[in-house]
């Protein structure tokens, strides 16, 4: 947790009350004056706790005031900083960050030192080069707080208020800056493709997808797809297995965004770029299988054929939640017709005579092996 002195000196309150007194207020809800005087990040926590019982004007109130306490919060810190560089005597240190400082600590300025303490838990010292005056650029950018304007847009999302929700999503991603949690970057720009799709705007639902791509290392390094090609030959002369030994990549942020892209791309008869992103997405999910069951094996374990490892699914009920979250089958089947679809049959026969052998593949085993026996284009399926 991020330090803030406002929870350290209630901690220091807390450690001094008797114990069966705070054994009364661990357990009663905080009351109203409690809440108002509480700290923004309490509140933002306090917030979600309502929104997952269904609350949603409570929790709504809660982030709106966290958002706006954060704003107060840090413009009271950058008004102090202001106050003491626009004092005469520290004018004249030209700006120095080093001699400010020291002087208001030796002067005894709290606010400002408590403002500068606050600053150089968030941003490196470096960043102000020197300059004191920097810091009120910095206080300005502390100030957002997308944590808040994200779930701000999910009480809006839950009431149906598409909208407004894309607009809160998409304010809160203008302040990634200061995300705390990275995880919700992800989950954002999931909600706003996913809201894109349903207005039926794909231009926008691609864009969308491609910037969860930027966080696939492998995928945005490979501009000139060489690697994606060299997986495409090895996957149509050697075969699934001795691909899946060569080739081993996991990166299950993206591998979503790679199967829904790919989904896209195929429905719009693109199928290249569509064998491109369900490529990338089977290796994914692929990898995590074998690595999943790997890990609970006794005995060393080298991977011979994918046939082996999931001949044994029936004991690793894990693994086929995994495999039918990401739709495993379906996306090697695609990955198939994609490649046939682009003129590289031999690998779409490869991919193919994996899944009509395969006892757990369901309905793509039977696709598969109608496909063997005589293979064709499946027709789009209509964009919604």
């Amino acid at each position: 947790m991020k330090y803030n002195p406002l929870f350290c000196l209630s901690c220091l309150v807390c450690l001094s009350l008797p114990i069966g007194l705070f054994a009364q207020t661990a357990v009663a809800a905080p009351s109203a004056q409690a809440r108002e005087n509480a700290p923004y990040w309490y509140k933002l926590e306090r917030g979600k706790h309502l929104f997952r019982s269904g609350s949603y004007g409570e929790a709504l109130t809660l982030f709106e005031d966290a958002r706006n306490d954060r704003i107060t919060f840090y413009e009271n810190y950058r008004s102090a900083v202001l106050a003491l560089i626009s004092l005469p005597e520290v004018r004249a240190m030209e700006d120095d960050l080093d001699r400010i400082t020291a002087f208001a600590q030796e002067r005894y300025y709290v606010a400002a030192n408590a403002a500068f303490a606050e600053l150089f838990f968030h941003v490196p010292r470096e960043e102000l080069y020197g300059k004191a005056s920097a810091s009120l650029d910095l206080f300005d950018r502390l100030k957002a707080y997308p944590e808040a304007e994200y779930w701000i847009g999910e009480i809006y999302r839950m009431e149906g208020s598409t909208l407004i929700a894309i607009k809160q999503y998409e304010r809160a991603l203008s302040m990634t800056g200061n995300l705390a949690d990275p995880a919700l970057e992800t989950e954002m720009l999931f909600r706003l493709a996913a809201f894109q799709k349903i207005n039926g705007n794909y231009n926008e639902m691609e864009r969308r997808l491609q910037q969860l791509l930027e966080h696939d290392t492998l995928w945005s390094e490979d501009a000139s797809s060489f690697v994606r090609n060299a997986m495409q030959r090895t996957l149509e002369n050697e075969g699934v297995d001795q691909f899946l030994l060569m080739y081993r990549y996991k990166n299950p942020v993206t591998e979503k965004a790679h199967r829904l892209l790919a989904e896209y791309f195929y429905q719009s008869g693109r199928h290249l770029r569509a064998a491109d992103h369900y490529l990338f997405a089977w290796l994914t999910a692929s990898t995590t299988v074998i690595e999943a069951y790997q890990s609970k094996l006794i005995d060393d374990f080298r991977f011979t054929t994918l046939a082996a490892v999931t001949a044994a699914l029936s004991r690793r009920p894990d693994i086929t939640a995994y495999m039918s979250e990401v739709e495993y089958y379906k996306t090697a089947y695609y990955l198939g017709a994609s490649l046939y679809g682009a003129g590289r049959e031999s690998a779409a026969r490869n991919l193919w005579a994996y899944l009509a052998a395969e006892e757990n593949a369901g309905e793509w085993r039977g696709r598969a092996q109608r496909q063997l026996r005589g293979p064709a284009i499946d027709p789009p399926i209509p964009l919604p």
